[in-house]
C-alpha cells in the first residue's frame, strides 16, 4: 500500500461551517454544524479545533459599517467569545480601500470605522484580513487551515508544495 504524500496528509481535514452562515464558501469537505462562535473551523481525525483556530467571515463593506455602528455591541460580544481560540481572525471579502473610499450612506465616517477595526484588533487580538474578493478570501481560509494542519497538528517542518491549488 502506497504511503500518503505529505500534501495529502495536510489536506486531510474537514471544514466546519456554522449553520448561521448566510453565504457560505463551497468546500469539498464541509460539515454544516452550529458553532458557539465564528463561522469556520476544522475537524481533523474526529477532533474539533475551534479552541485552536476560528474564522469570522464578513462579506461586504456595508456589513462592517453596521457591525462597527448600530450592531457594535453584538459584534463585540462575538469577538469576545472568539478570544478562547488561540488563532482567530476576521476574513473580509473586499479590499480595505473599498472600506474607506466607498462607504455606504449613513452617519459613520470611514475613519471612525477604521479606528473601530483597529480598536477591536488591538483589544481582542483578532486581526482583520481584507482579501479583495470572495475567491481570494475562500482560498486564504483553506490555505490557513492547511498550514495549521501541517505545522500545528502534524508538526511537519519543511517541504516543497507542488500543484497547491
Amino acid at each position: 500500500m502506497k504511503k500518503p504524500s505529505i500534501d495529502a496528509l495536510c489536506r486531510d481535514f474537514d471544514i466546519i461551517q456554522d449553520t448561521r452562515e448566510q453565504e457560505p464558501f463551497k468546500f469539498n469537505r464541509a460539515i454544516v454544524q452550529g458553532l458557539p462562535f465564528g463561522d469556520y473551523t476544522i475537524v481533523h481525525n474526529g477532533k474539533n479545533y475551534i479552541n485552536e483556530i476560528v474564522c469570522e467571515r464578513k462579506g461586504s463593506v456595508s456589513e462592517i459599517y453596521a457591525l462597527t455602528g448600530k450592531e457594535r455591541d453584538r459584534f463585540e460580544r462575538e469577538l469576545q467569545k472568539m478570544t478562547v481560540s488561540r488563532r482567530r481572525f476576521v476574513l473580509c471579502e473586499f479590499d480595505y480601500l473599498e472600506l474607506v473610499q466607498n462607504p455606504p450612506p449613513g452617519i459613520l465616517e470611514p475613519q471612525s470605522v477604521y479606528g473601530t477595526i483597529i480598536s477591536f484588533w488591538t483589544r481582542y487580538n483578532i486581526p482583520f484580513f481584507f482579501m479583495g474578493n470572495r475567491a481570494n478570501a475562500r482560498n486564504f481560509l483553506y490555505k490557513t487551515f492547511y498550514f495549521f494542519v501541517k505545522y500545528e497538528i502534524l508538526k511537519i517542518k519543511h517541504f516543497r508544495m507542488k500543484n497547491f491549488l
